[in-house]
């Protein structure tokens, strides 16, 4: 369902778009590639996907969306936390850090 991410700037990130295709993706890498921060973005992305979504086009969608989301991201948000203080993910960078595209509906 994700189409393209474009990353303004998170972790290591900076000015890059990762395209995706219909079926399967593969995310690999060594360890310390933010890897983890690239699903915790693709996590995000569809926590507020409703069935009410007037693009959603199969409602069981939503059902397995829910069930990923309550499977990876706790463990992904375990992930991401590191230590107790807060660390800004893109310093210096104000707005969005990064934009989503759906196939078949807006971003």
């Amino acid at each position: 369902m994700i189409k393209q991410i474009d990353i303004i700037r998170y972790k290591k990130f900076k000015d890059i778009s990762f395209n995706f295709e219909a079926g399967i993706n593969a995310i690999s890498g060594e360890n310390g590639t933010c890897k983890s921060s690239l699903l915790y973005l693709i996590g995000n992305s569809f926590q507020e996907v409703k069935t009410t979504c007037d693009w959603i086009k199969e409602k069981k969608a939503v059902s397995v969306i829910n069930a990923i989301n309550t499977v990876v991201n706790p463990k992904v948000e375990r992930l991401q936390r590191g230590d107790k203080t807060y660390n800004d993910p893109a310093p210096g960078t104000k707005g969005a850090l990064y934009t989503v595209s759906f196939n078949d509906h807006e971003n």
